[in-house]
Parts: structure tokens; sequence; C-alpha cells
């Protein structure tokens, strides 16, 4: 804080007793003393002297700038003029309000000063002749004492109510208005340091102060004020006698409406209108456009409140935005952040880009960057979850730590995974990185995964890292080709409560149709190689049966290409073979059917032989039963 020393207060230009007619100025000389902390000050120093008629408080009666004092060693000398009208005999005081070396606003120096004598010096050779000096130029007018009042009127046809029409007229500014001026040389105002008011019905309804840079501007209610040492203000109306305007800040503007203010040092605030709006100390360049008890706090520069109620941007926030609403809060050191509208929105400390679009008790938690609530009603952004997005919906939650992490919509789903996503339903969980859950109770606990649920009443969740999962008991389809009507051309689909894939074969989708050899095709799988093999990606103790396709393609040309075996193809071989194999199996079926048929007549012909042999021998041995011997039946 600067301290103030009275050294020595002089005239510099009056000197008592001169008989030389030269006009009396009204300039004194003022010095001082002037500390910076405990050192001396040095240097080039604004100051702004004001003369009030209390130590404390009390009514300004002058003011006036220096817009460069030089200051050695701490002392300085300063020539001040408040005119000769300033001092008509009671106590005096100086304020005085110094502008540090590169410093923007001013710092009141406590306490005011008392005037000492010397400038009185001014009142003292004039006082004996004033009453001699106001009736000669009362005389020097033509004007003579009134009879009944003693004031001074016109003798002859010159009165005071057509004064606007007389020979002085243009000496005077005309209610009717006036012609012939010259700006810059006719003007209404003062030509001393002095304030110039306006007054309707006994009250000030307009104030203009004169600074060193700048002039205030202080219209409506003659309660609205800009403070001491302030200039370039303006208070363009509004205000009420017990609720006035009120700007403590340089180059601050209050537009309208009651109890508004704008505080210290907050340098290019301004307030639109509304009721009870508060821009608070050091938030330079904010606005509150409108509206009724919006704050903008301490050290919230570049700040903006569109209107709405009881809407705060907390201090120490840069470049926050609250576009309406009402209650929404933008807390400490959040910068960069928006609150569209919506009630009692909350963007918490240190959070940095963030966005709520409107709804309803939304909030974005502390150390938050470029997250987004897009509206809704109670969903939350947890802390430390920095480019997280929820779009809207009921009771949804994202984080913490979720980086980057989304819940588009729905009600009461989490999205926990660095990456992860909801895209809305009810009850879902994406816990895992790079998750994804969606559909009724889903829950991807795992990193990659990928779970969908249908509307089933109990949770559905992940087994693996990186699975795809689906509840679907409605069954599911895979529709790759339609017509021009949208009828399902190509595709697959798993029935309700099927563990097995149909795929669509109806011979409306075909064309193009030949016959195939199936002896050819089992003779060609008969050749197959046939292996058991694992595949790379799988545990070597895994194993499977089959041919591969280079060779399936290399034998029987079917399929997209010669790296895969489809489905269709494998069963239509497999059928074809078994077809060729059946046909095969028949014809060797024929033959034997034929060697068995001869077998059969060759067998009946050897019994008809045997049979007439044993006639033949049964009468030889009748004829000649001496002859023959018996011999065994063959």
């Amino acid at each position: 804080m600067k301290k103030l020393f009275l050294l020595l207060l002089t005239l510099s230009s009056l000197t008592l007793g001169v008989a030389q007619p030269v006009p009396l100025g009204a300039t004194f000389t003022y010095q001082g003393r002037l500390s910076d902390g405990a050192n001396p000050a040095n240097g080039s120093y604004g100051m702004l002297f004001y003369l009030y008629d209390a130590p404390t408080n009390g009514t300004q009666l002058g003011n006036l700038g220096i817009a460069s004092v030089p200051v050695s060693n701490g002392l300085f000398t300063a020539q001040l003029d408040f005119g000769a009208t300033a001092f008509d005999g009671n106590a005096r005081w100086l304020e005085i309000a110094v502008q540090t070396n590169g410093a923007v606003t001013f710092t009141p120096l406590t306490p005011r000063q008392p005037v000492t004598p010397t400038p009185y010096a001014l009142f003292a050779p004039t006082a004996a002749t004033a009453n001699s000096v106001a009736t000669a130029a009362v005389q020097n007018a033509g004007l003579a004492p009134d009879a009944v009042t003693g004031d001074k009127v016109a003798k002859g046809s010159i009165q005071p109510n057509n004064l606007d029409t007389n020979a002085f007229s243009t000496t005077f500014w005309q209610t009717t208005g006036n012609s012939g001026t010259t700006a810059g040389t006719h003007f209404l105002g003062t030509t001393d340091g002095q304030p110039l008011e306006f007054k309707v019905g006994g009250k000030r309804v307009l104030r203009l102060e004169q600074g060193i840079f700048s002039a205030n501007f202080i219209a409506g209610s003659f309660q609205n004020s800009v403070s001491p040492g302030i200039e370039g203000a303006s208070i363009v109306g509004g205000g009420q006698d017990f609720n006035p305007n009120i700007v403590s800040a340089s180059y601050a503007t209050i537009s309208g409406g009651t109890g508004n203010e704008i505080r210290n040092n907050a340098t290019g605030a301004s307030v639109g209108g509304g009721g009870s709006n508060a821009i608070y100390s050091n938030a330079y360049n904010s606005t509150i456009s409108g509206g009724g008890f919006n704050e903008i706090g301490t050290n919230s520069h570049s700040c903006a409140i569109g209107g709405g109620s009881s809407n705060i941007i907390n201090g120490h926030s840069a470049n926050s935005t609250i576009g309406g609403g009402t209650e929404n809060r933008v807390e400490n050191d959040a910068s960069e952040s928006t609150i569209a509208g919506g009630t009692a929105n909350l963007i918490q400390t240190f959070s940095f880009g963030t966005t709520i679009g409107g709804g309803y008790l939304n909030t974005v938690q502390a150390q938050t960057a470029s997250a987004t609530i897009g509206g809704g009603n109670r969903n939350t952004i947890q802390s430390n979850t920095s480019f997280a997005t929820i779009g809207g919906g009921f009771t949804n939650w994202v984080g913490p730590n979720a980086w980057a992490a989304t819940v588009s919509g729905g009600e009461s789903n989490t999205a926990k995974g660095t990456n992860s996503t909801v895209p809305g339903g009810l009850l879902n969980v994406a816990a895992g990185n790079f998750s994804l859950a969606a559909g009724h109770r889903a829950k991807a606990n795992h990193d990659g995964a990928f779970v969908w649920s249908d509307s089933g009443a109990a949770d559905f969740s992940s087994t693996a890292t990186n699975e795809f999962a689906v509840r679907a008991t409605g069954g599911v389809r895979f529709v790759s080709a339609v017509d021009s009507g949208g009828a399902t051309l190509a595709g697959v689909s798993l029935p309700a409560g099927s563990g097995s894939w149909s795929t669509l074969s109806d011979h409306n989708a075909k064309e193009n149709f030949s016959s195939a050899d199936t002896r050819e095709i089992l003779e060609r799988v008969a050749a197959l190689p046939i292996q058991t093999w694992n595949y790379k990606t799988q545990d070597k103790a895994i194993r499977h049966l089959g041919p591969m396709a280079q060779d399936f393609h290399a034998a029987f040309g079917v399929g997209e290409d010669d790296r895969h075996i489809t489905t269709v193809d494998e069963s239509g071989v497999a059928l074809a073979a078994i077809q060729g194999l059946n046909q095969k199996v028949e014809s060797q079926q024929a033959a034997l059917r034929a060697k068995d048929a001869r077998l059969a007549a060759l067998e009946r012909q050897n019994q008809i032989l045997e049979r007439r042999l044993n006639d033949l021998e049964q009468t030889l041995s009748a004829r000649f039963p001496n002859q023959l011997q018996t011999q065994p039946t063959p």
C-alpha cells in the first residue's frame, strides 16, 4: 500500500496587496512524499485528485487528473486547480489515487489529506468586494431589485420569462433551441473539473464525470454510482433508490436493470440489464447479458452469462460461458467451459473445455478436459475423464478415468473403460477398455468385448477378452443380399432355440443349374488329401480334420477363392460323393445278384444230373445185381 505524506501546500500564483490589474488564478502547488512499501517511490505516476467536504464519505466538490507526475526519491509536486468557487471558507479534504508504473487501475491512498488554509487566500481578496461586484454586474445589465422578492429583474420589457428572446439570448441555451452555434465554442457544461448533473423533479437523472483519459456516464437512478478513481465507466440507466447499479471498474458498463454491480478492477466488464447481477473483482472483459442473480466470480476474465437466473461462474475461470437457464454453475478454475442452459447443471473445478448442453442436474466432475454432456437428466462424467461424452438420457455415468468413453443415451448405463461405448438401452455396462455393451443388462466386462443383450431379465456378460457375444433368444439372421423389393436373396439364420445355422438355399434364389457327375466327384473325394491339423492362432493340442482350401478348390473348382471352403460347397461335395458311392454300391450289388442267379441255376442243374445218375444206378443194379458193386455216393 502506498503511503502519502503532505509536506507543503502553497499558492504559486497568488500575491496579496498587488496593485496591478492582473486576473487572479486559482492554481495552487501541492507537494507530497510517496513511498512504495518501505522504500521511497521513483518514476512517473498517474495521479487523480478529488476534493471533498469531509474526511470520509461526504460530497465530491471537484476532481482532476494528471497523466504523468515525476516522483524522485519519494518527492513530487503537482499544480492543482479546482476553481475559486471550490473554496468558500469551509474545510476541505484531498483524496489522491495513484496509478503505479505500468498498471491499468488507480490505487486510492488513505487517509484523505486536509487542505491547509493557504488556498483560501483565493477567497480572501474577493470577499470584501463580492457584493459590490455583483451589484455592478446587475446595474450594467440594466437590472433593478424586484419590489417583492428583492431579486434583480430587468428595467423595462426584459423579464426572466422572456430571457430566451431578449438581446442577451446568444449567451444562453434557449428552451426552444439555439441557432448560429459553433461546435467546440458553444457547449453545455463546466470549464473546471466539477461533474455535470441533470435533474428532473429535484432528483439527479444524469451525471457526467471527467477522468484523466475518459469520462464516466451515469444515468438512471440518482443512487447509481461510479466509484472514485474510475474512468470510462457507464451506467446507461435503470437502478432504484434502494437498489442502485454500481460500477467500480474502469471502462465497465451497466446498461440498465436494478441492483447490478461491477466490482473493483473488472475492467471492460458489462452487465446488459436484469436484476441483482454481479461481476466481481478482476473479472475483466466479462459479461452478464441479463437475467437475475447471476454472478461471475473474482479473477474470472472473459466469461459470459447470457441470462437466466442464479447462474454462477466462480473465480479463476477464463473464457467460460453459461448461456441461460437457472442455477447452473461453473466452479473455480473451470476454463473454456460451457453450460448452454437447463437447470442445476454443474461443471466442477479444474475442468477445461467441457460442455453441458442443457437438461437437469447434469455434472462434469473435477479435472476433466473436453468432456460433453448433451442434455438429459442426472447424467455424470466423473473425475479425470477427458474427451468423454454422454449424449443424453437419464442417470448415465462415464468414468472415472474412462478416457474418451461414450454413453449415447438411454437409462442407467455406465461406460467405465477407456474408449468404451454404450449406444443406449438400459442397465448396460462397458467396463473393459474398447468394449461395447448394448441392449438390456449387457455387461462387457473384458477389454475389447462386444456384448449385445436382448430384453431378457438377467445379466448377459462377456466371458473373454475381445469376445463378440450376443444374446438373441428370438433368433439371429444375417442377410447378405436382397432384391429390389428388399426380399432376402442370400444369408444365414440361427433360429430361436437352435444350435446350428440355417443357410438360405431357396431354388428361387439360384440360377445356372447343371448336373454333377457324382461318380467323378466320389473319385475326387477319394483322391482328396484329408489331414488333421491345428490353426496357428490356437494351441497345437486343439486338433481339426479336413482338406486344405487350395486342394478343395483344385479338385472341385467351387467357392469364392482358393483360401476358403464354404459350408454349402463342403456339404454339396459330401452329398455328391455319397450319391456316387451309392451308385457304385448299387452297380456292384447288381453284378453280385447276377452271379448269384447263375450259381443258383448251376446248382439246380447239378441236382437234376445227380438225381438222373441215382436213377441210372438203381436200374443197372436191378438188372445186373451180381455184376455191379455198390459205390459210395459222392
